[in-house]
């Protein structure tokens, strides 16, 4: 399952309070300048900021344990956040869940700058940590002012189930189809659809089924398995009439594929067409035992068994769904441009003028197959194609409901986010001037910025 803005939030916050536990694990300025940075581009892609420059260190401190453990969970959330593309982009247009967002992220920090003030309190005063210590200060008032904003625990919305591009990284034969379905879906995404070939379809066609025949045999052993909860089994039900259904559209599919001609002969070159070999081997890697498909006992023996294969479903549909969907549209782009060939008894009954036409009553032998653009040569393919879509999001909808992952909030994977962090709005306060610790050099240190 992949990682959730909530839960990097959540890892972010016992981050924050360890780092009040007792211990001196490194320099607590360069600790906390790493940290200042991070939120500062954290609440950058909340369209936020922070007026407070930066703690300027030397390049060579080695930052405290704690604060980097912080900083490493919130620069995690910050990447999560610029990961976004154009299908999760409607989750960044309600103000008050992104004021909610940043209200959450300055609370975090307030509460790491808190444990480092009260440490530094505890120390010999010493004229040196007078740069950081008014640095600090005035970090504090300003998160302080962010997070009072907006109560604490308000409503993120639909931010808190936002999803990075991949899941976890794959540790065994069951996180390795989470990670294929997942690669297979991008692989797919950037592909320009009027650069297809009948023969890309074709194969398009015979992934998606063979794709929905491994999901309906997991479905299956998750309905079958002695360690289903009740309350999953109408769920169940549903994902299997869905993936069933769009199995069959699919045989139906490449039927209609087989009466329309090959633009080139041989096999796809797709980049889809690699991952999909890589998806099917991690496919039968855990589903087949010689040769044979598991059975539910074999497949599912706890409870965690079948919440992980929950979501190696819910991973699967939704990719599944996608190829299905992208090629719904290729297809209709490339009739609309022309460039599919439909047989001539197809095509004449609808046009009885094609033959007449400049040339055609002269054309010997004539050819049976011609390229048009007329939409009602192709409602056999384009009418299947539709019902294999919407098969498919039905049976996806149900397994993200089944996993608690969210409902379209998974970038695609294959756009570019068009947003960019919104600068902090002009006006207000002043500025605050950069504060350069007296004992250290004014280099600042070599970080890399989240996000980029």
């Amino acid at each position: 399952m992949r990682a959730k803005y909530e839960d990097l939030l959540g890892v972010a916050r016992q981050r924050a309070v360890e780092v009040g536990h007792p211990g001196a694990y490194g320099d607590l300025a360069a600790g906390w300048a790493i940290v200042l940075k991070v939120s500062r581009q954290h609440l950058a892609w909340l369209r936020g900021g922070l007026q407070m420059a930066d703690l300027e260190v030397a390049g060579d401190a080695a930052p405290d344990a704690r604060l980097a453990a912080l900083a490493r969970a919130l620069g995690a959330g910050a990447d999560l956040l610029a990961a976004q593309d154009a299908a999760t982009a409607a989750a960044f247009d309600d103000v008050e869940q992104l004021a909610a967002a940043r209200a959450e992220v300055a609370s975090i920090a307030l509460t790491a700058a808190v444990a480092v003030s009260d440490a530094l309190l505890k120390k010999p005063r010493d004229n040196a940590n007078e740069g950081f210590t008014a640095n600090l200060r005035d970090s504090m008032t300003e998160l302080r002012e962010i997070s009072e904003g907006f109560a604490r625990g308000s409503e993120v919305g639909a931010l808190r189930s936002l999803t990075a591009g991949s899941p976890a990284i794959a540790t065994d034969a069951t996180s390795w189809i989470t990670r294929a379905s997942v690669r297979w879906q991008q692989a797919h995404e950037p592909t320009d659809g009027a650069s297809l070939l009948t023969r890309d379809l074709r194969s398009i066609t015979a992934q998606v089924r063979t794709v929905s025949g491994y999901a309906w045999h997991i479905a299956g052993c998750l309905f079958h398995s002695p360690v289903r909860p009740d309350e999953h089994s109408e769920a169940l039900k549903g994902v299997l009439f869905g993936l069933r259904s769009a199995q069959a559209g699919a045989q139906r599919s490449a039927r209609s594929w087989q009466r329309r001609l090959s633009d080139v002969g041989g096999q796809s070159t797709l980049p889809g067409e690699v991952a999909f070999k890589d998806l099917l081997a991690a496919l039968c890697q855990r589903l087949k035992w010689s040769g044979q498909l598991v059975t539910p006992r074999e497949l599912i023996t706890s409870r965690e068994h079948f919440a992980r294969m929950l979501d190696a479903l819910d991973e699967l549909t939704y990719s599944t769904h996608r190829v299905a969907e992208l090629q719904e549209h290729a297809t209709g782009d490339l009739i609309a441009r022309g460039r599919l060939f439909v047989p001539l008894k197809v095509l004449v009954p609808r046009d009885p003028e094609y033959l007449h036409k400049a040339g055609g009553a002269w054309r010997h032998p004539v050819r049976p197959w011609a390229v048009t653009a007329r939409p009602d040569c192709f409602d056999e393919v384009t009418t299947t194609l539709a019902s294999i879509t919407e098969h498919l999001a039905e049976a996806s909808l149900i397994t993200r409901k089944l996993s608690g992952s969210a409902d379209d909030l998974r970038p695609y994977g294959g756009q570019v986010a068009a947003r960019t962090p919104m600068p902090f709005p002009a006006g207000g306060s002043r500025r605050r001037r950069a504060v350069t610790r007296d004992d250290r050099s004014a280099s600042p240190p070599s970080l890399p910025i989240p996000g980029r």
